[in-house]
C-alpha cells in the first residue's frame, strides 16, 4: 500500500514546504480542501516540538508554481480576426505617402509615447468604433481605420518607453494627492531601496541580483498597467477624431483607433509579458528559496507590487463589465461564465493566493507585532515603514472591505493587508482570502 502511495506521489507535485526544503514529498490519499495536505514529512514535522524549526507552516499544494503565476491578461480583446495577441502584424496602407505621427498617454507618467500610423482598408470583422453604455443605452463613438505603420519598429519604441519611464510612473504614484498613504510610502520605499541595492554594499550580498529583480518588476508592473483603463491621444495630431463627450471616464479625451489598440496588445505580450517568467518570476522564486540575509525587504516590495496589480486588474475588469452590462444581471462579478476574461480573473486570484502562501512561509516573523527573525536585519527606515504599515492597517481595518460583495477584491489595500496577517499557528489549516471562482458564480454579486 505504501509503495502504491509513493508511486502516486512521484507523479504529483510536491507540497510547498517539501519543495522548499528539497525533500521527498509523500502524499496522503486525502487532503483537507483544495490547498491543504498534509503529506507524510509535514505530518512528522507537526509532531515535533523544536525551537530550531522556523517554519510552522501548513502542508500546502498548488496547481501552479510560483514562476507560472497569472498576473496579466493575454489577448481576448476581440477587435479583429486578422491576428491574436501572439502575432505582430502590419496592415497595408491605403496611401503609403500619408504617415501621421501621434502621441498617446495612459496617464501613468508625464511623458507621452510617439507613434507613426497610417490609414488601412478595414476588413469585415475589424471593429473600428468605440462602443460603451451610458445609463443602459449603447453609444457608438466613430473612429477612423488607422493602424500602426510598423509594428516591429513600434515594439522597440514601447520597450524603450518602458525602460525610460517605469520608475517615473512609480514617482507619479508617490506624488499623486489621491494615493493612499500606505501605497504612497511603500512606492517611495521602492525608489529608495532600488538606489541602495548597489554592488558592494555589505548588507546586501545579493544586491546586484535584487536590484535587477526590482528593476524588472517595476518595468513589468508599468507594462501591465498599460492594459488597464483607456489610453488617449494627447499630441497636436488628432487624426480629426472628436473628443468623447458622453462617457464620464473619458470626457474630453481623444480615443485611440481600435486597430492600434489591437496591435499594441500583441506588442505588449510579445515584448514584455512573454518575458515575465524569465525576467521576474524565475529570479523571484530563486530569491524566495535563498538563504542570504538582507533580501527580505526586496521580497516584501516585489510581493507588494504584484498584489497591487491584482487589485488593479480586478477593479479594471469589474469596471468594464458593469459599464457594458446594459442594465442586465451579471452571470458572475467579472463577466459571463466561460468568457476568457472571466477565467483570467479566476486565475489571477488563485495566483494571488499562491503568492500570499509563499510570502507567509518566507517572512519568518510576526508582522502584527512586528517582531521575529525575518526583519531583524532591516535598515532603520525599512523597519519604520513595516511598523508604520502594521499600525495604519489596524487603524484602517474598518474601512478595508473584507467580503467580495463589499469590494475586497478591487480595494487597493485588501490584498496587501493579507501580507500582515498573523503567522499561521502550528497545526492550523491555512486558508486563502476569498477567491473569485466560476464554480461559485454568485460570489460577489
Amino acid at each position: 500500500k505504501k509503495q502504491t502511495q509513493r508511486g502516486r506521489a512521484a507523479a504529483a507535485s510536491a507540497c510547498h514546504r517539501c519543495r522548499n526544503q528539497k525533500i521527498k514529498c509523500v502524499q496522503d490519499t486525502e487532503r483537507h480542501g483544495e490547498f491543504n495536505g498534509p503529506c507524510e514529512p509535514c505530518r512528522k514535522l507537526f509532531r515535533r516540538n523544536s525551537k530550531k524549526i522556523e517554519h510552522w507552516f501548513p502542508c500546502l499544494f498548488f496547481r501552479i508554481k510560483l514562476n507560472a503565476l497569472v498576473i496579466y491578461r493575454a489577448g481576448n480583446l476581440g477587435l479583429t480576426q486578422r491576428f491574436d495577441h501572439t502575432k505582430m502584424v502590419n496592415l497595408p496602407a491605403v496611401d503609403p505617402q500619408k504617415v501621421f505621427t501621434i502621441q498617446i498617454t495612459q496617464g501613468l507618467c508625464a511623458a507621452p509615447m510617439e507613434l507613426e500610423v497610417h490609414y488601412f482598408l478595414p476588413a469585415m470583422h475589424d471593429k473600428l468604433d468605440r462602443e460603451f453604455v451610458v445609463d443602459g443605452v449603447r453609444r457608438v463613438h466613430r473612429l477612423p481605420p488607422v493602424c500602426l505603420r510598423d509594428v516591429k519598429k513600434t515594439s522597440k519604441v514601447f520597450v524603450d518607453y518602458v525602460r525610460a519611464n517605469a520608475f517615473e510612473a512609480i514617482r507619479e504614484v508617490v506624488k499623486h494627492e489621491k494615493t493612499d498613504d500606505i501605497i504612497r510610502d511603500t512606492f517611495a520605499a521602492v525608489l529608495k531601496h532600488f538606489n541602495t541595492l548597489e554592488v558592494g554594499f555589505p548588507q546586501y550580498p545579493c544586491g546586484s541580483k535584487e536590484r535587477e529583480l526590482l528593476k524588472n518588476t517595476v518595468r513589468h508592473w508599468f507594462a501591465i498597467k498599460h492594459g488597464f483603463g483607456s489610453a488617449s491621444i494627447c499630441g497636436e495630431e488628432t487624426l480629426n477624431i472628436p473628443p468623447i463627450s458622453d462617457y464620464a471616464p473619458m470626457n474630453g479625451l481623444l480615443s485611440i483607433p481600435r486597430m492600434v489598440i489591437a496591435q499594441f496588445d500583441s506588442i505588449r505580450h510579445l515584448t514584455m509579458h512573454a518575458n515575465l517568467q524569465s525576467d521576474v518570476l524565475g529570479p523571484f522564486e530563486t530569491l524566495l528559496l535563498g538563504q542570504a540575509n538582507g533580501q527580505w525587504f526586496t521580497v516584501f516590495l516585489v510581493t507588494f507590487l504584484f498584489l497591487q496589480l491584482v487589485s488593479d486588474a480586478s477593479s479594471d475588469r469589474l469596471r468594464y463589465v458593469r459599464e457594458n452590462s446594459r442594465g442586465q444581471a451579471l452571470e458572475t462579478r467579472y463577466g459571463k461564465l466561460g468568457d476568457p476574461n472571466t477565467k483570467f480573473v479566476e486565475d489571477l486570484h488563485y495566483s494571488a493566493a499562491v503568492l500570499l502562501a509563499h510570502w507567509d512561509y518566507y517572512k519568518r516573523c510576526d508582522l502584527v507585532n512586528v517582531e521575529g527573525k525575518g526583519i531583524d536585519k532591516l535598515e532603520p527606515y525599512q523597519l519604520d515603514l513595516i511598523k508604520s504599515i502594521a499600525s495604519r492597517l489596524k487603524q484602517k481595518a474598518d474601512s478595508i472591505p473584507n467580503t467580495p460583495l463589499n469590494g475586497c477584491w478591487e480595494h487597493g489595500l485588501a490584498w496587501m493587508s493579507r501580507m500582515f496577517a498573523p503567522k499561521t499557528a502550528k497545526g492550523a489549516i491555512w486558508s486563502p482570502p476569498p477567491l473569485f471562482t466560476q464554480e461559485k458564480p454568485s460570489l460577489g454579486l
